[in-house]
């Protein structure tokens, strides 16, 4: 790995800094045939949200009945069981959750 901490090791991308400010769930799917989004990987990048809950999802693609997803796989079309599952998880907590603070609307 050329750069372990990833974007966060990017001095131009001072912004990334507010990321510990982010006090939101957050639901991280680690997909078991995607060689980028390993679990380590996906809990490295999920590391810098310190102030939210994150709930992670291993996700095998035969568990929603595919050969395969891969890296962007969640994304195309015919994948509308995965988006269903976000979707639920997201409106399980629509209702239980405050809207953002002013510091997370402000933060660039």
């Amino acid at each position: 790995c050329r750069s372990p901490n990833y974007l966060f090791d990017d001095p131009a991308l001072d912004g990334l800094k507010g990321y510990e400010r982010l006090e939101r769930p957050i639901l991280a799917y680690c997909i078991a045939d995607d060689d980028w989004g390993t679990r380590k990987s996906v809990q490295a990048m999920v590391s810098r949200y310190t102030a939210s809950e994150v709930e992670y999802r291993d996700v095998h693609p035969s568990q929603f009945g595919f050969k395969s997803l891969g890296h962007f796989g969640f994304f195309k079309r015919g994948r509308e069981s995965l988006w269903q599952d976000a979707l639920d998880w997201i409106q399980v907590r629509q209702d239980t959750q405050t809207q953002p603070s002013q510091a997370e609307i402000d933060t660039p």
